[in-house]
């Protein structure tokens, strides 16, 4: 029982920290970290514009750090937000034009303007500033690999991004909206109340050469797409074509000029049948750890409802003795049957 209890224990106990490591900043080996409190009200800390555009992308928590290692130092900033889309948006949002993409490590998406780089992973993005650009980017290599790695690794974009025409699209420009003050960051030719973000619509914008600009809206369903595609295509200067849930439009070029772009924009259902994975040798230790751990509960539950029981007996036995007490068994009448045949078997000999 007590190992049980233990190893009941133990599992809780690992449990803990892994939690708490995905709400805190990750940690930077081999420097000295000065890590600020997370900041309880994050939004109220960011320029009003910019605070408005983050709750929107599902900011949870900002936390601010200095690091050092010999005379290199560098501010840190961690934004932490509810899930990869909204991280990836905000990643966009803080990329300044002048930034260029820097390979850090997998999975990880990164860019630099210099003294500054930016890098997002999973439900993180990182700001990392310093004097000197080889000082950022000496910090930005170990903080890239103890980010909390994205699940299947590579990187992963929200869907409609891969949904933008690949050629010529200029290096940089590539925005991610999921709420209209996002949008009207990004994308001025468009108005956001036609979009219809209350129908949870995404968007993906980006420019090309010759000032054209493309958006791809993406919607939960093809009727939704159906209903806001006349009021899109009435946009002055807008070239726009629906595939299914997706709505491509070209601002900046004619009908011949836009067809090319247009045309890559396709609705493509794709299904995966994923065998199911045999159960090997191992299995066998989480199975294990799994049959102790319900022992444990088992065990833990009966010895509760033991003491409550028991806790309760006595209690109502002490407030209520007369109705809850036990009766005293009563003396059993013995006829002494035997004594008698003896006393009578004695007379007759007499």
């Amino acid at each position: 029982m007590k190992r049980s209890f233990s190893l009941l224990a133990a599992a809780c106990l690992t449990l803990l920290p892994l939690a708490a490591a995905q709400s805190r900043l990750p940690l930077l080996p081999g420097w000295h970290v000065a890590a600020r409190p997370a900041l309880a009200s994050p939004a109220g800390q960011l320029p009003p514009s910019e605070a408005a555009i983050m709750a929107e992308f599902g900011l949870r928590s900002v936390q601010q750090a200095t690091a050092s290692r010999g005379a290199a130092t560098v501010a840190i900033t961690a934004y932490r937000f509810g899930d990869s889309d909204g991280a990836y948006g905000a990643f966009t949002l803080l990329r300044h034009p002048g930034f260029h993409a820097v390979a850090l490590a997998n999975g990880v998406l990164a860019a630099s303007g210099g003294r500054r780089i930016l890098l997002t992973r999973a439900r993180w993005v990182m700001l990392i500033t310093a004097a000197q650009p080889r000082y950022a980017t000496a910090a930005a290599r170990p903080m890239a690999r103890a980010l909390e790695p994205a699940v299947g690794g590579p990187i992963l974009l929200p869907t409609v991004a891969y949904q933008l025409p690949p050629q010529g699209l200029q290096p940089g420009s590539r925005r991610y909206a999921e709420g209209p003050l996002a949008f009207a960051a990004a994308c001025s030719w468009l108005p956001p109340a036609l979009v219809g973000f209350d129908r949870s619509a995404e968007v993906a914008t980006g420019e090309y050469a010759n000032h054209v600009a493309v958006a791809v809206i993406s919607y939960p369903t093809p009727q939704i797409a159906t209903a806001h595609f006349a009021a899109l295509a009435a946009v002055p200067g807008v070239q726009a074509r629906r595939s299914a849930s997706l709505i491509a439009l070209v601002h900046g070029a004619d009908a011949a000029a836009a067809a090319p772009l247009l045309a890559t924009v396709r609705y493509e259902a794709n299904f995966t049948l994923v065998p199911p994975t045999p159960v090997g040798i191992e299995a066998l230790p989480a199975l294990i750890l799994s049959i102790f751990l319900l022992c444990g509960l088992l065990i833990g539950v009966a010895l509760v409802l033991g003491v409550l029981t028991g806790g309760a007996r006595i209690l109502l036995n002490r407030i209520l003795p007369r109705r809850f007490h036990r009766l005293e068994q009563e003396n059993l009448i013995q006829l002494h049957l035997r004594e008698n045949l003896a006393g009578a078997s004695v007379s007759q000999r007499k």
